[in-house]
């Protein structure tokens, strides 16, 4: 058997030999049509994937809020503008239900920063 006809198809009458050169050009199309719909695929799914870790990044500090220092409160609700303005800008159905929990999640932080900083300025 030599490497021409090393690929084979079943028949009813028996076996068919394929020659190499047939099978590539067949699979051909088949394997551009994959290796561009795998190119394709992660470029539209990226920019959700990268708004949902944000948030759950943003919103995973609300329990460690009152531990955190007056700069680290300001940087997370500065994120939590950047990321409202993210959150608006996509199409996703669930899109108020981020919006509305990344509002308590700033709230939560808003008041924390208020309260350390009125516990500073009580204590000058």
């Amino acid at each position: 058997m030599t490497f021409k006809y090393m690929f084979k198809r079943h028949n009813d009458s028996g076996v068919k030999r394929i020659p190499h050169s047939l099978l590539l050009r067949r699979s051909l199309p088949i394997v551009i049509l994959l290796l561009f719909s795998c190119a394709l695929g992660p470029l539209h799914a990226w920019p959700e994937v990268s708004f949902k870790h944000e948030f759950e990044d943003i919103c995973s500090r609300t329990s460690e809020a009152e531990s955190l220092s007056i700069g680290e409160l300001n940087m997370l609700i500065v994120r939590c503008d950047k990321l409202r303005t993210l959150i608006e800008k996509e199409g996703d159905p669930e899109r108020t239900i981020y919006l509305n929990r990344l509002r308590m999640c700033k709230d939560l932080f808003v008041y924390v920063l208020e309260s350390k900083k009125a516990a500073t300025t009580e204590t000058k």
